[in-house]
């Protein structure tokens, strides 16, 4: 039992690597233009970009805690598929429950990206590595922590 469960956990870690490493492709690709234009608009598409994959990633995140609650399995082909049908989505919700994960999840993606910024301003790194490149490492930082 204690193998397959050490098993399981680095069956996982490698799924967690590669899903970190996808999510790092648009940073690390916008940093590479950056290499070549040398413009603040591409620093602040970055900015944007990884808002974005914060608030995706709280979305699955809190969206797991709630169908594993009622389905005892984190999201899969089976629960996205449901999507489809949203009426029947949000009729098996509760007004409570469909206000308050809402709140949670602007609360969480607030925090989440509050932190981000505040650490992408205390990194001190040289100053030949960008502010995308440093976004980045925070990026992975925190998916690592998902």
């Amino acid at each position: 039992a204690v193998f397959e469960i050490i098993q399981g956990f680095f069956s996982g870690f490698r799924l967690d690597l590669a899903m970190s490493a996808y999510l790092m492709l648009i940073p690390y690709l916008l940093w590479s233009i950056k290499n070549f234009i040398n413009h603040p608009i591409i620093d602040r598409i970055n900015l944007y970009t990884n808002s974005l994959l914060i608030f995706i990633g709280n979305l699955i995140v809190l969206s797991n805690l709630k169908i594993y609650e009622e389905w005892g399995s984190l999201i899969n082909y089976r629960a996205i598929s449901f999507l489809k049908y949203p009426k029947e989505v949000f009729a098996n919700l509760s007004f409570f429950e469909l206000s308050s994960g809402f709140i949670i999840l602007l609360a969480v993606n607030f925090l989440w990206i509050r932190i981000f910024y505040k650490t992408l301003r205390e990194i001190n790194i040289n100053e030949h590595q960008s502010i995308i490149l440093k976004s980045s490492r925070i990026i992975l930082i925190q998916m690592m922590g998902l």
